[in-house]
């Protein structure tokens, strides 16, 4: 896990967004029945193979019609397993659907909005099973202290 840690290092340059190849820890609709183990999803590539890996088809085609994963949405490991490949993206309870701000948790269950957050459409969990919610904690955005954009900071 250092030496590919090493090697993103070495990749990033400049300022931005960056994110590492990988399994994403997922929502999924199996874990309503699993409360126990994890969800991961991902490791996507295009083309026939991946290092003589096939792969599966994605569970949507955002990658285009050539992009195949080597994780199907999958929950063969608890929520402790840790290898290099596993990645865990968090996301703000705060967002805004059409100018209105909403939680997160209020968007991944409803019928209307949750296709915007998920492919499987409106889940009945809202966080992984197990983690204790945190309740009033501020979270800030992320700012870009480091780019031309922070002439007013």
């Amino acid at each position: 896990m250092i030496q590919h840690s090493e090697s993103v290092d070495k990749q990033l340059t400049g300022s931005g967004l960056a994110s590492t190849v990988g399994k994403h820890w997922v929502l999924d609709e199996q874990l309503q029945n699993k409360p126990n183990l994890a969800c991961n999803y991902g490791w996507h590539f295009t083309g026939a193979s991946f290092q003589g890996i096939k792969g599966f088809l994605p569970a949507t085609m955002l990658g285009g019609p050539n992009t195949r994963v080597i994780q199907p949405n999958a929950t063969a490991h608890d929520p402790h397993h840790v290898d290099y490949s596993q990645i865990c993206q968090l996301i703000s309870q705060q967002c805004w659907i059409d100018g209105t701000e909403m939680r997160f948790e209020d968007v991944i269950k409803d019928p209307k909005y949750a296709p915007s957050v998920s492919h499987q459409g409106a889940l009945k969990i809202d966080r992984q099973p197990g983690v204790p919610k945190i309740q009033g904690q501020l979270v800030l955005m992320p700012t870009d202290l480091t780019g031309e954009n922070n002439a007013n900071v």
